[in-house]
């Protein structure tokens, strides 16, 4: 008997792929795996209304998990089984290390969240440069760039999910609504991902900041070096 699990993949965008991006997807669809893989796309510019039926049709779809990836970035197949490994093993939000694009190149995981009086959602990032890099760890919230989550949380947490806290992003304001409900998040080190623009931005862009590799002028990186 067939019992393996199907995962759908929203990726909400706004038209624009770059080259490597489309060229991952690709290898995604035609690559035997584990799970069952169900590609869903939505052109909009409105985040939280894509991200909203995304999450409609993984439901339709009966998928057992849903898997966000942002539209410039790319993940082998064996990082989207490392991530629904985790969700067989209990958890119920698991995530990687994706980088920003701009100095400080912070990682997009926090280990700090608070609720203020005007309903803003403040973060902390989480300090990566004295974590174990080896094994996965928890964070208290994270980004959307690559994150896999249990389709029942959709099924308990009212709608709208990703209708966005004042000054904060749609992925955020669900992450501490989760957070809230007792959801746990796990934060998968191993996992290599690709976060493209000029350049794919990688853990070690944030870690020679952190060893002042870097030379940073008015938060800006000296242009030399990329020379």
């Amino acid at each position: 008997m067939d019992n393996k699990k199907k995962i759908v993949i929203g990726i909400p965008h706004t038209g624009t792929f770059y080259t490597d991006v489309a060229m991952n997807l690709m290898n995604l669809a035609a690559t035997e795996n584990k799970y069952y893989l169900n590609i869903q796309m939505l052109k909009s510019s409105i985040l939280y209304i894509s991200r909203e039926y995304l999450v409609s049709a993984a439901l339709q779809a009966n998928a057992d998990y849903l898997m966000f990836l942002d539209s410039d970035q790319t993940v082998s197949i064996e990082g989207i089984e490392k991530l629904a490994s985790h969700l067989d093993n209990g958890e119920d939000i698991a995530t990687t290390l994706i980088f920003r694009k701009d100095p400080p190149f912070h990682p997009c995981v926090f280990s700090h969240q608070e609720l203020l009086p005007n309903n803003q959602i403040s973060l902390k990032f989480y300090d990566i440069a004295n974590q174990d890099l080896t094994k996965p760890f928890y964070v208290v919230s994270s980004g959307f760039g690559c994150i896999m989550m249990k389709m029942d949380i959709f099924k308990k947490m009212p709608q709208p999910w990703f209708l966005p806290a004042p000054y904060t992003g749609e992925d955020i304001t669900f992450m501490y609504k989760a957070a809230q409900m007792g959801y746990k998040t796990l934060c998968d080190p191993t996992i290599e991902v690709g976060h493209y623009g000029i350049k794919n931005y990688t853990r070690q862009d944030y870690l020679q900041v952190v060893e002042d590799k870097y030379k940073l002028i008015d938060g800006s990186v000296n242009p030399g070096v990329y020379l």
